[in-house]
């Protein structure tokens, strides 16, 4: 047999295998593409409910713990409370909040990612984290008006005015009871599920099979 013969044996037999390869690879495809789905999916579920859920419990303790001596005075809430606040302390305090603020953005980015993979929350527990959420933002926002609010306090020389800026203190200081203690009490019911993050997730096993 000729030289070039084998030469065009081996050549095809090199072809036909890079084809085998290829066609081997093709229908691997949609597995490897779940298996991804499935991995990602798994970091972004644990990150959602081992992190960036007890974050939003940390900074909501911090605001309370901020707040806590001058939630203890009302009704009883004197003017000489608010002089006692130092104007760096409050610039501080608005500071941080302003770094805790996008917190939930975050968390409801990840939420949607999670859906695109095929991760979808348990429709009761996904309720209760919109709630936890909503809450965690209306104790943030106002939080944060307090102490803008005690800023302005400082500065507005006028009895008149000030007591006015102060009923709106007090207004700020009851919904945030309100809102942390419900917070604390959505947030137990979420942490039940915490033996195993992916008992949060009623459909995980879609991107399983």
């Amino acid at each position: 047999m000729e030289v070039g013969t084998w030469a065009d044996w081996v050549s095809a037999l090199s072809t036909f295998g890079t084809l085998g390869i290829a066609f081997a690879a093709y229908r691997k495809a949609p597995e490897w593409i779940q298996q991804r789905k499935q991995q990602d999916g798994y970091e972004l579920a644990k990150n959602l409910i081992c992190e960036q859920l007890p974050l939003l419990r940390k900074s909501i303790t911090n605001i309370g713990s901020k707040l806590g001596y001058y939630k203890e005075m009302i009704p009883d809430f004197e003017d000489s409370l608010l002089y006692d606040i130092e104007l760096e302390d409050i610039e501080c305090n608005l500071s941080e909040l302003r770094k805790t603020g996008p917190q939930t953005n975050d968390i409801y980015d990840n939420i949607q990612r999670l859906k695109r993979l095929g991760w979808n929350i348990n429709d009761e527990i996904e309720s209760l984290f919109f709630q936890t959420i909503e809450l965690y933002d209306t104790t943030h926002k106002n939080a944060y008006n307090f102490w803008l609010i005690s800023r302005h306090f400082l500065t507005v020389p006028r009895k008149e005015l000030q007591d006015g800026i102060k009923k709106r203190l007090i207004e700020k200081i009851n919904i945030i009871n309100t809102s942390e203690e419900n917070f604390y009490s959505l947030y137990h019911k979420l942490n039940e599920y915490n033996q195993d993050f992916l008992l949060y997730f009623g459909k995980y096993n879609k991107v399983t099979k």
